[in-house]
Order: structure tokens, then C-alpha cells, then sequence
């Protein structure tokens, strides 16, 4: 994800224009400081760093300060959530005990980095949300995201999760349903109405995630600068969906071309995808 950041850096300097601005690139790609943007409506978030001792011993005393000022602690159970602070995909992304060992932690840490890479982790309380999201026959763990361009709603999804796992996220097994308009409840639209007041993106297509604890309460998860744009073959509705998008896009990006320079010969250049 850094590599395509820096690809779209430097086709910015060369004069290339860019759809999405950067800016809501740099904040959506760090989770720490999504929440430090929307402390009202992220899941109290501390940052570890990497992953030590120290580090992860300051980290819980601080989450737990945070979380018994908080004005919904109950929505959060005793369970731990380790996740790399500039990742996506749901990859390195750990729930723990509190009981247990910083070894076992670290442990579980390790076995979930494919990549062996360095990691920077963030700290957050496990939300209980098993029973927030309803939709038909649709229950259990679920997040709901808006698809946005510039400051419109371009469509909603939501994202199940397979049995036993915490994660919705399509690369860990989830399963996408798009929704109808009416489908949202009020305080998502409520909140995403705030996130974009304080934004003000001018030209972004980016997607807005959320979750309802058991308690009834809205959180927003994180943002999502570049979404991935997929369709399932076998449901012909989800590739109506899809292509819909597409071509929405391709309207907004001529339209978005046309008023910044109408004599201006602009190359594309994929952007980085995410989930």
C-alpha cells in the first residue's frame, strides 16, 4: 500500500491528475489517527507501535483509562483487538484475552504475519456486535459500508462474517450483500453525514465502514480511500450493482476532468485496492 501511495505521489508531481485527494489517502490508511479525527465515533483507539512488552503493557493501561471514560463502556467486552494501524483486508488484525501472556500474545501476532514484515499495531476494546446488524436473514457479525463519491451516497453494502471468525472482510472469508437506500438505519447516514461535514472532500471515490454494538450504538470502523470494485458472477443482482458503480465513476471522473482543465490530456493510473 505504501509503494502505490508513492506511485500516485509521484504521478501527482509529473502532472497527472489524480481523482481521490491525497489528504483523505493519508487519514483513511492510519487508523490512530481516524480515531484522533473522530474520537466521538471510532472505537477508542491507542497506539503499541511495534509489538513489545512495554509497548503493549502502556497500551492496555491507557485502552482501559480511555474505555472507563468512555460513554458507552458497555459496548465493549474484556477481549482485545490487535491491528496494524496502516493495513486493510482484515490481515493482522488479532483478538486476545486479557489473561493472556504477552508471549502467547506475541505469539498469536506472529502466526497471523504472513509476511514476516514489521508491523505497527494499534490497540482497540472488542465490540460487542453480534447482535447489532439485522437484515432479514442476515445476522451475526456484520459491518455496513457506504460507497461514496465526492459528498454522495453511490451505494450500500454490508459484509458477513463466516462462522467463527470476527472479521467480515471478503479476503477473510466474508460475504457481501448490497442494500437498499431505506435498508441503512438513520444514525449510519446520521454519522456519515458528520464524517463528510468535516471532511469536505471536493473529488474522492472512498467508502465509509460501520458497526451496531449489541447495545444499539454505531461505530465508525475506519474509511477505505481506494475500495475494491468486485462482482460476484453468479449473482446477476451484484453485478448489476457493480457495473452501475462503474459507470457512475466514469461519468463523475469526465465531469470532474472537464472543470479542472478541458485542454488537459490526463493518463490513468490504477489506484491501490482495498476491501
Amino acid at each position: 500500500r505504501e509503494r502505490a501511495r508513492q506511485v500516485i505521489i509521484e504521478s501527482l508531481k509529473k502532472g497527472i491528475i489524480a481523482f481521490s485527494e491525497l489528504s483523505l489517502s493519508n487519514l483513511f490508511q492510519n487508523k490512530l489517527q481516524t480515531y484522533q479525527m473522530f474520537p466521538n465515533l471510532v472505537i477508542p483507539t491507542v497506539a503499541i507501535g511495534t509489538l513489545t512488552k512495554k509497548h503493549y503493557d502502556d497500551a492496555r493501561k491507557k485502552l482501559g483509562e480511555l474505555i472507563k471514560s468512555h460513554y458507552s463502556e458497555k459496548d465493549f467486552s474484556s477481549e482485545l483487538v490487535l491491528k496494524d494501524n496502516f493495513g486493510s483486508s482484515g490481515i493482522n488484525v488479532v483478538k486476545v484475552s486479557p489473561n493472556l501472556s504477552f508471549e502467547e500474545v506475541k505469539r498469536k501476532a506472529e502466526n497471523e504475519n504472513e509476511t514476516g514484515h514489521e508491523v505497527w499495531y494499534v490497540l482497540q476494546p472488542f465490540v460487542l456486535c453480534d447482535k447489532g446488524f439485522s437484515f432479514g436473514e442476515y445476522k451475526g457479525m456484520i459491518d455496513l459500508r457506504l460507497w461514496m463519491i465526492n459528498d454522495q451516497i453511490l451505494g450500500r453494502s454490508i459484509r458477513i462474517a463466516k462462522d467463527g471468525e470476527f472479521r467480515a472482510n471478503i479476503h477473510q472469508g466474508g460475504t457481501e450483500v448490497f442494500i437498499n437506500k431505506q435498508d441503512v438505519p438513520r444514525e449510519v447516514y446520521d454519522r456519515a453525514y458528520q464524517i463528510r461535514k468535516h471532511l469536505n472532500i471536493k473529488s474522492s471515490f472512498y467508502a465509509l465502514d460501520f458497526i451496531k454494538s449489541n447495545s444499539g450504538r454505531t461505530y465508525f470502523i475506519e474509511g477505505n480511500s481506494a475500495p475494491g470494485i468486485d462482482w460476484v458472477e453468479s449473482d446477476p443482482s451484484h453485478v448489476v450493482r457493480q457495473k452501475k458503480t462503474i459507470t457512475t465513476l466514469a461519468y463523475e471522473f469526465r465531469r470532474t476532468l472537464k472543470e479542472i482543465n478541458k485542454s488537459t490530456i490526463v493518463k490513468c493510473i490504477p489506484q491501490m485496492r482495498e476491501e
